[in-house]
């Protein structure tokens, strides 16, 4: 995409913050266009799974499918790279700070100590507080003996990472006595390196590494110009080595575990864990985040986040058919051979026995949800990226206030700092606390994305829910249409300025006219209903 005015590029929320919204809105452009950067994602993902696919032994397959999570990192990095390097071409200069920092400036040295390097925030005191409290508290469904004889009997069933009602659902209904334990209790980190984890280290660096960093140098485009691949490789590799002394530490240690229960299993420690206890033969279940309302076919995030899992535990049949439908058969879920289970929980059915909509036909507050404005650009949706959606909400915002409208602007709770001050003049109230906690504020819902826990969490409020829909080709086509009964849907379209456009009369008619017509809850149902 060729800049034939601006002066500037706005590269971050940080020279948003700093220049302010509507000077972003008078020279917004960004060079890189959808269909350019999903082919080079594209190409980045499914390079790297062809390359792994063909190593036979299943302890190696396992390392390199781990670090499929740097993979995706260096997307981001060839992505700023592509954004700096069109700067210089073109003499525009780039505003950015340190949001962005971490893709603009990676330390290729630090990056590659990464798995030598690890801590763990607490020390063992804390550790010691945390796991009675954690042991009492995930055990509560069973009688006090049964806790206290929990706690001196051996390390059975283990549990590393978050407690959600998933997984304490999944506890109570097997009535078991599950440990806590700290992913550092796991991983030996001083383990030692072996004569055979340096052969290793040698087999990722010809056969994975050096081909694949060739892959993508030979292409000789701005995503990659100038990145030094020299200290790439050795990063890199150094990476491997090292993610190879832990795995092979779990591999060779002997366990008295039985069952392991894992939860935010996407990160790279929760999966070597899973990984490693998988091929060892031990029961490891992986537990769904929750609230998912499976609107979205997510593949290349799919391949990166669960289908390593042999065992992946869903809430309700609903999510757990959609998953089996959209993920399946792809080709890391078919190696690992993964199984979706669901616990049939009635917990969303519970939701709705307490929210039995009232028809308030006066919509007078709209939630506007915010997006979570750091510098990743998603590749598995359309759209999920800083620059496109801060213009989006900036100008929605603009619409519902000339229409007389109140507007609440939920920014995503872990994403405060990057909207702090942009929309603090234009909107009535700027809410940081959990949707879970403030959805009763408003009169309506309005939601520029679906990818995000919240969508699914909102569809079981009593509240109407308007959608400006700019990523229907990521759309089930059934399902879309099926969703059109519960939320009313504003297509959007990116110009080739990429700016999502939308039509504003259309979106106040909704408002005003069709918004709280829409309460059949046919696909709510069928998703996260029981059944």
């Amino acid at each position: 995409m060729r800049n034939t005015y601006n002066k500037f590029i706005f590269g971050d929320m940080s020279a948003i913050r700093r220049h302010g919204i509507k000077s972003f809105e008078d020279n917004y452009f960004w060079p890189i266009s959808d269909v350019e950067f999903d082919k080079f994602v594209r190409h980045m993902h499914n390079s790297y799974i062809e390359l792994i696919s063909n190593i036979d032994d299943d302890y190696l397959y396992d390392i390199a499918l781990i670090e499929l999570n740097f993979v995706h990192y260096l997307i981001q990095v060839f992505h700023y790279n592509y954004v700096q390097e069109y700067a210089k071409e073109n003499k525009i200069k780039l505003l950015v700070g340190d949001d962005s920092s971490i893709y603009r400036n990676p330390d290729w040295t630090q990056l590659g100590v990464f798995y030598s390097t690890l801590e763990f925030p607490f020390g063992k005191i804390i550790r010691f507080i945390r796991r009675i409290v954690k042991n009492i508290y995930f055990n509560k469904h069973l009688s006090v003996v049964e806790i206290l004889k929990g706690f001196f009997h051996k390390d059975k069933i283990i549990n590393i990472g978050s407690m959600n009602f998933i997984k304490m659902e999944f506890i109570r209904k097997r009535k078991i006595f599950v440990k806590y334990c700290d992913w550092i209790d796991v991983i030996d980190l001083k383990n030692k390196e072996s004569t055979i984890q340096n052969n290793n280290s040698l087999f990722f660096k010809e056969n994975i590494v050096s081909i694949f960093l060739s892959n993508i140098g030979d292409n000789g485009n701005l995503f990659v110009k100038n990145i030094d691949f020299l200290e790439l490789e050795k990063s890199w590799t150094q990476r491997f080595n090292d993610l190879s002394n832990l795995y092979y530490s779990l591999i060779d240690v002997d366990s008295e575990v039985d069952t392991l229960l894992v939860s935010d299993m996407a990160k790279p420690i929760p999966k070597l864990i899973t990984m490693s206890f998988q091929r060892k033969k031990i029961d490891v279940f992986c537990f769904h985040h929750g609230n998912d309302a499976c609107y979205s076919k997510l593949s290349l995030a799919s391949e990166s986040t669960i289908c390593h899992s042999r065992k992946f535990i869903t809430p309700t049949k609903g999510i757990n058919n959609r998953y089996k439908k959209h993920y399946l058969n792809n080709v890391i879920a078919k190696r690992s051979n993964i199984k979706f289970i669901s616990i049939n929980s009635n917990y969303y059915t519970k939701l709705f026995s307490k929210r039995n909509y009232i028809n308030n036909s006066n919509v007078n507050k709209i939630m506007l949800m915010g997006f979570p404005l750091n510098s990743h650009r998603y590749s598995y949706e359309n759209n999920l990226f800083f620059y496109k959606m801060i213009s989006l909400e900036y100008r929605i915002i603009i619409a519902l206030k000339e229409a007389g409208y109140h507007v609440l602007y939920k920014v995503h709770p872990d994403r405060e700092q990057e909207a702090k001050g942009i929309f603090n003049n234009f909107v009535d109230e700027y809410i940081p606390k959990p949707f879970e906690n403030t959805w009763q504020k408003a009169d309506l819902l309005l939601f520029t994305y679906t990818s995000t826990t919240t969508f699914g969490h909102a569809l079981t409020t009593n509240l109407p829910i308007v959608l400006i829909d700019s990523a229907k080709k990521s759309r089930d086509i059934d399902d879309y249409e099926l969703m059109r009964s519960r939320i009313n849907i504003l297509p959007a379209k990116v110009d080739d300025k990429m700016k999502i456009k939308f039509n504003k009369g259309s979106l106040i008619n909704i408002i005003s006219n069709d918004a709280i017509n829409n309460f059949d809850f046919s696909y709510v149902d069928q998703i996260l209903g029981k059944q």
